[in-house]
């Protein structure tokens, strides 16, 4: 009797176990449905509404999507481009070599590595057949997140889970504290949760879609463009503000000087060495990027642009990749050893921007690298 008892206490149990578990695996079940349900309407809703940041990015998106055919030349950058490398004087100097091309300034401030490369994405999709250059400015190479303009329409824009992935690896591989890349960390991930679950989506589709401007300048607008309109429409505090930033130059003109010196030891103590490359994912990252754009049919050409003397001499690990043969460098600008007039105070807007007449300087001079460069890659 007992060793039926037994038996039974056994089946019972072992029923009531089966019970569990196949509710559990039901539960589990249905929320994975739910989840790849989510998903999916997700995805169909970030292809019917593409994400759109009503910024600067934008417009520029939206009048290549209608001119891409125009161009031959597409310059990629941040601010430093945007207010640096004017089309117009490229294509004069290229005129007097006998090239006719034309060019486009595709500078968006604060651009980083992983929200490039899904706008040469962008660039391709758009199946461009006259655009053979894509000259891209490798400091976006060394720009993380910042400090501000966190969860914007743009920043949460960028962040797919591949580029958030990758955004973060670049991080826990640089130098920064590592409370500050915890917090980043947190940061890249919150921007993720945002874009995948569409946040905030309802309010943009009811702003409708941001208006393309009247191109000016080919993209090109210098500081002192912005302080001559922020005059026009009454800007006030947009206008202080850049007329701040000329000053602040004028007043601490030897602290600028000072910090130019510095840089100057640095590349010439560094140059000894041969310049270090950059890690094994950076190049990985820039191998990606690069066959990308060869397969669409266009040529990816590398430069540094000159910035903040106090600003890494990342010219130094660009040689060394173009020793490499990992890019195709037309020339490194952020040297005032070889070219101190892009680091007089009179070519220069602020400590980080060129004024008119140094982003003339420097356009001639691109110029003149790119035709050299072009000729030898032909």
């Amino acid at each position: 009797m007992e060793a039926v008892s037994s038996d039974k206490g056994l089946l019972f149990l072992s029923a009531a176990t089966r019970r569990r578990v196949t509710g559990g695996c039901r539960a589990l079940r249905n929320l994975t449905l739910f989840v790849v349900v989510i998903a999916l309407a997700n995805v169909a809703f970030e292809r019917a509404f593409p994400r759109r940041s009503h910024c600067l990015l934008d417009s520029k998106l939206n009048h290549l999507q209608q001119q891409i055919d125009r161009y031959d030349v597409v310059f990629i950058g941040s601010s430093l481009v945007y207010r640096g490398v004017d089309p117009a004087v490229f294509n004069e100097e290229l005129s007097k070599r006998g090239w006719q091309l034309d060019s486009f300034n595709f500078g968006v401030p604060g651009i980083q590595f992983e929200e490039m490369g899904l706008l040469i994405e962008r660039m391709v999709a758009m199946n461009p057949e006259r655009l053979k250059w894509l000259v891209i400015d490798l400091h976006s190479l060394s720009y993380l997140l910042g400090s501000t303009g966190w969860y914007t329409k743009r920043h949460v824009a960028w962040h797919t889970p591949s580029a958030t992935l990758n955004a973060c690896v670049r991080l826990w591989g640089g130098r920064k504290r590592f409370a500050t890349k915890l917090n980043l960390t947190r940061v890249h991930l919150g921007h993720l949760v945002m874009k995948c679950l569409n946040i905030g989506r309802g309010g943009q589709l009811l702003d409708g879609s941001p208006e393309t401007p009247t191109e000016r300048n080919r993209g090109y607008e210098s500081l002192e463009m912005s302080y001559r309109t922020a005059v026009e429409s009454g800007g006030d505090s947009a206008e202080k503000q850049l007329a701040e930033r000329a000053r602040v130059l004028d007043v601490y003109r030897k602290f600028y000087s000072e910090d130019v010196s510095a840089l100057k030891t640095r590349i010439q103590d560094d140059s000894e060495t041969d310049g270090a490359l950059p890690g094994a994912f950076d190049r990985l990252l820039l191998a990606r990027q690069n066959k990308r754009i060869r397969e669409a049919g266009m040529m990816p050409l590398y430069f540094v642009m000159p910035a903040d003397p106090t600003v890494f001499p990342i010219g130094l690990p660009a040689r060394a990749l173009h020793r490499a043969g990992d890019i195709v460098l037309i020339g490194d600008y952020h040297d005032p050893l070889n070219l101190p007039e892009l680091f007089a105070p009179k070519n220069r807007y602020d400590r980080n921007h060129m004024s008119e007449t140094g982003a003339r300087l420097l356009s001639e001079l691109l110029a003149a690298d790119f035709v050299r460069t072009a000729e030898r890659h032909r």
